[in-house]
């Protein structure tokens, strides 16, 4: 079927698409182009690339993204976070609790000036929080204990 139309799609924890992965899913996320809320936490939420698992760059082709949930999503393989979420301009909402990431917070991040919620507790990050967040004036709660960052919160 046509699932350009979708606004809202929540797979929480649906490990059993596929054998979870997204690359296994019945559908292209970029192709969900009026998608306004995503919630992929406790799911497989990678993709295998060459020599490492990473997160799909194909989020940052959902541009009318106001929420996305990645909760959980990448627990069992250490992954980065793409450069193309900062793609996502009309995010308010980004959750990334208990994830392996590695690496990082993309300083593209500083892109998404609507964003109201970053947490990202309990990822593993490591480095600088970076200072173009210091552009996201309208964030409101912002919670990233648990990881292994360093430096000031712009």
């Amino acid at each position: 079927g046509n699932l350009r139309l979708l606004t809202h799609l929540s797979l929480e924890g649906s490990r059993k698409l596929g054998t979870g992965r997204f690359g296994n899913y019945p559908w292209s996320l970029g192709r969900l182009s009026n998608l306004r809320y995503l919630d992929v936490s406790n799911t497989l939420l990678t993709v295998k690339s060459y020599n490492s698992t990473d997160v799909p760059t194909e989020l940052g082709q959902l541009s009318q993204l106001t929420s996305l949930k990645m909760s959980g999503a990448t627990k069992e393989f250490p992954c980065m976070l793409p450069s193309q979420l900062g793609l996502l301009t009309d995010l308010e909402i980004f959750y990334l609790r208990q994830s392996t990431l590695t690496g990082s917070l993309p300083s593209q991040l500083g892109n998404l000036i609507k964003l109201t919620a970053l947490i990202a507790d309990t990822c593993t990050l490591t480095g600088s929080v970076p200072t173009t967040l210091g552009r996201v004036t309208e964030l409101k709660s912002l919670i990233l204990d648990k990881n292994s960052l360093t430096g000031a919160i712009p």
